[in-house]
């Protein structure tokens, strides 16, 4: 019954802007009620974007978020302008799997047109699906 239950469900797709040094990222995002991932130091909630949705804000450097796993993008972040003292590694662990994500803080998050505070934004090339590029 809750498995039918939760194939029935609507997909929630809310409209996100990131601010990062004064430049801007505009995508959709799956509002999944169960993403539970959060920052165990700060207690802030992870929103968990594509590297292609973030191309707004890292424009050249988006390939690298692409190509690197997350230990070699902290250990070359300090060279890139945009994550230079920002990027940390974030441990998880889920139904399929567990590892570590590269997070970094925005300086903006606006949700559905309003700011909201408080998101760490952690980089998947698994998190986009069908009419979204990111999971929050």
């Amino acid at each position: 019954l809750f498995r039918c239950r939760v194939l029935f469900q609507e997909k929630t797709i809310r409209s996100v802007c990131l601010e990062l040094v004064g430049r801007t990222a505009n995508f959709s995002v799956l509002h999944d009620t169960g993403n539970t991932l959060t920052d165990p130091i700060s207690g802030a909630r992870v929103m968990i974007v594509s590297p292609q949705a973030l191309q707004g804000l890292f424009r050249e450097n988006t390939s690298l978020l692409c190509s690197l796993d997350p230990i070699e993008l902290q250990a070359i972040s300090p060279d890139i302008p945009e994550l230079a003292g920002r990027l940390r590694l974030l441990p998880f662990s889920g139904v399929g799997g567990s590892g570590i994500l590269p997070v970094f803080r925005p300086d903006c998050v606006d949700i559905d047109g309003r700011k909201t505070g408080g998101y760490l934004v952690a980089v998947s090339p698994h998190a986009a699906g069908d009419g979204f590029e990111g999971i929050i």
